[in-house]
């Protein structure tokens, strides 16, 4: 009878679950991959070793500096000895061709080479900001009112207005974007204290973003224009060296908004309507990952990518912005969306992260404010920094390689700088700047630090809606369509412009 009362007990147990091999995967998947294991393996591998004074970490609220373990340049990985092939992770793959047959789980082991690297000595930068900056060079020649000809009716002058510059790698070109469709690259003469043109590239068509190649030795720049591929160009002689094209799902054209590269130059990442497009820079072409930022029914980014950030400290890890507004924290691991949030009333048009990795500053169109994020607790706002942003044109802004200041232009000629030292006491609620300084007729819509010394470089120009001529007007002077707005807006010029304590560089 007992043995009767145990066979019925069991038979009233509920059946125990069937773990399916398309749910085993997902949490081999889970446990194996992401930005969670990403770090676990890196504190894992990290090391304690000694922390060079230069090295730029923010804050802490406790008044201590954890410095970051990285995989790339500015920090070391772990002791292991170089090109040490470390297992990383195991995944399984399954058959859904046919129900009938059981499915082949397959496993593949991935072997990813890790360099042991040393700390990258950044250069120690005396900036002098209490007082206003002393003016080096201004170019203005180089961006005169060009004329535009339209074949079926006279000549027009043609307001153009730059649109950004950025200092190279090794701080010895400048790049700027103008309205022209042309990028040009400037060398600055130590002796004469003036910039030489050093190439002009036509782009074909409107710019839409431009970046470095983050080699020092390499002095290459990729630019992305409407209606063509990404086009790679060598900033000393102005040729072009390689091609990259996104095909659409219509197997056409389709042009990249926005461009960032990897820490270490290898991908290039280029930003789309609803996804992310991701290029062997050693391999030009159409090939490449793409990953999408928006899937239908789920959570995500569902306009165009604006601008990309990477995390310096850890490479394959970046920040996406889109005009919707949002922000999303991507990784190579994934290859997909990890967090999202967003608090811009308008659409993010530039976006860093701190040296440290640890902050990401973000600022948009038509909204006065760049918000530095705390992304140890992501969508939480730490503080926010106030700058003139009427118009939707982008207005860029800068970080020091020491992470102490804060530098942003602005719609109204000013230029402003914070001081990052103080934004704990200042959780929550606006920074005051420590020097604000105008600069241009125009709006400053580019400023950029240079790597190696107290220097920055700004751009000015913005578009104007001229005074229609009246109908009664009948003057053949096609010019007068331009002299009649004001003139003191077009002011169309880069300044260069000294921190240090003497006008001398």
């Amino acid at each position: 009878m007992e043995e009767e009362k145990v066979d019925a007990s069991a038979d009233d147990r509920p059946p125990s679950p069937v773990i399916t091999p398309r749910e085993e995967k997902r949490k081999t998947r889970m446990a194996t991959e992401g930005t969670a294991f990403l770090l676990a393996q890196l504190r894992a591998q990290a090391q304690p070793q000694p922390t060079p004074s230069n090295v730029p970490v923010l804050p802490d609220p406790s008044g201590q500096s954890v410095p970051v373990v990285s995989t790339q340049q500015n920090a070391p990985l772990s002791s292991a000895p170089p090109h040490q092939s470390q297992l990383i992770h195991s995944s399984l793959h399954d058959d859904d061709d046919s129900s009938s047959k059981k499915p082949r789980l397959e496993e593949t082991v991935v072997l990813v080479e890790t360099t042991a690297t040393v700390l990258k000595e950044r250069p120690v930068i005396d900036y002098d900001f209490t007082k206003e900056a002393s003016l080096i060079c201004t170019e203005a020649d180089s961006f005169a009112d060009s004329t535009l000809d339209f074949k079926f009716s006279s000549k027009i002058r043609c307001n153009n207005y730059l649109k950004g510059c950025k200092w190279s790698p090794n701080g010895e070109l400048l790049l700027t974007s103008a309205e022209d469709r042309k990028t040009r690259t400037f060398r600055l003469h130590e002796n004469d204290q003036q910039l030489d043109l050093v190439s002009g590239v036509p782009q074909g068509d409107l710019i839409y973003d431009f970046c470095w190649h983050p080699d020092e030795g390499a002095m290459k720049y990729v630019t992305t224009t409407r209606d063509h591929p990404i086009h790679v160009w060598d900033a000393q002689t102005g040729e072009r060296q390689a091609t990259f094209r996104g095909i659409n799902h219509l197997d056409e054209l389709s042009s990249a908004q926005s461009l960032r590269f990897s820490l270490d130059g290898r991908k290039l990442y280029a930003g789309y309507n609803k996804q992310i497009r991701l290029f062997d820079f050693n391999r030009p072409g159409s090939t490449c990952q793409t990953i999408p930022t928006y899937v239908k029914g789920l959570d995500g980014q569902k306009s165009i990518v604006s601008c990309m950030a990477m995390n310096p400290m850890m490479d394959g890890v970046y920040a996406v912005a889109c005009y919707g507004p949002s922000i999303g924290l991507y990784s190579d691991r994934t290859m997909a969306l990890d967090c999202l949030f967003g608090g811009h009333s308008g659409g993010i048009t530039h976006m860093l992260f701190s040296n440290d990795g640890n902050f990401l500053f973000t600022g948009g169109r038509k909204d006065c404010d760049i918000t530095c994020w705390d992304l140890r607790f992501p969508g939480q706002a730490l503080c926010r920094f106030q700058r003139t942003v009427d118009t939707n044109q982008r207005i860029y802004f800068d970080i020091d390689a020491q992470n102490r200041y804060l530098v942003s232009g602005s719609s109204d000629g000013v230029f402003s700088v914070w001081d990052l030292s103080h934004i704990w006491t200042n959780s929550g609620e606006y920074v005051e700047p420590i020097l604000q300084q105008r600069a241009h007729k125009s709006a400053v819509n580019g400023v950029s630090l240079h790597p190696t010394r107290a220097v920055m470089a700004t751009s000015s120009g913005q578009r104007v809606f001229p005074i229609p001529m009246s109908d009664e007007d009948d003057s053949d002077d096609s010019e007068g369509y331009v002299r009649s707005d004001c003139p003191s807006k077009l002011d169309n010029s880069i300044k260069l412009w000294s921190f240090a304590s003497s006008k001398l560089l």
